[in-house]
């Protein structure tokens, strides 16, 4: 499949970037090599491999054009933010509701509208990049 080609072709080209920095400390080169991994994860949509892209770039402080934790909370409404904070602490739809002053459907509605949004299947999985990226308690 061409796509796993690309893929395992763009992580091996993370590889030889971190392998340029050990080997000569060629900044200009490996930036070039993770800005262009960083471009293509995020057009394929794969969000391991960006992630790790992102990663590998914040250690080597190589920009990538990546915005702001909180702009990168992929258009969730403030109303979304808080739901997903609820979540990312273990709380309960009904339990949402009672914070929030909302009805149960409601929070549904915004559960399913966060987990769209976030390109997870689960609450459990929100909650962990909500954690991940630092989104909790905003």
């Amino acid at each position: 499949d061409r796509l796993a080609m690309s893929y395992l072709g763009a992580s091996a080209e993370l590889r030889l970037a971190g392998a340029i920095m050990i080997s000569d400390g060629d900044k200009t080169d490996a930036a070039g090599r993770v800005r262009h991994v960083h471009r293509l994860a995020t057009d394929w949509g794969t969000r391991p491999l960006r992630r790790l892209a992102e990663r590998f770039a914040a250690r080597a402080r190589i920009d990538v054009g990546v915005a702001s934790a909180a702009d990168q909370l992929h258009g969730l409404t403030p109303r979304e933010r808080q739901v997903l904070d609820l979540i990312a602490r273990g709380a309960s739809n009904r339990q949402i509701s009672e914070e929030l002053f909302i009805s149960e459907k409601t929070t549904s509605v915004h559960v399913s509208n966060i987990l769209r949004k976030l390109g997870v299947v689960s609450r459990g999985e929100a909650a962990s990049l909500a954690h991940e990226k630092g989104w909790v308690g905003y």
